[in-house]
């Protein structure tokens, strides 16, 4: 489905991600939806770390879940991640 995109175009605003998309599958990163065990809070621009390396971060959150943006190959639902010392299951997006 061409949902409007042009890989034959010539130049145009945001060609280059455009075309990486295209050949990767994927962007670099994804905003997921991080579900904590406790009633933790995040801080908007707190660090996603998976395994002590910074692999994200969180954008905005309420008790108990945040949303974050995380790489690619860390952002599978079910990968545990640790935002400030708590430990956080990644999900995908809620159809809300």
């Amino acid at each position: 489905m061409n949902y409007g995109v042009s890989y034959t175009k010539g130049c145009y605003l945001g060609q280059e991600i455009i075309a990486r998309l295209d050949t990767r599958g994927v962007p670099a990163k994804m905003l997921r939806h991080l579900v904590f065990a406790d009633d933790f809070c995040a801080e908007p621009g707190a660090d996603v770390l998976v395994d002590g390396e910074k692999m994200g971060e969180v954008r905005s959150a309420v008790p108990g879940r945040a949303l974050a943006y995380v790489k690619r190959g860390k952002n599978d639902p079910g990968t545990t991640v640790d935002v400030a010392g708590h430990a956080a299951v990644v999900e995908r997006l809620p159809p809300w």
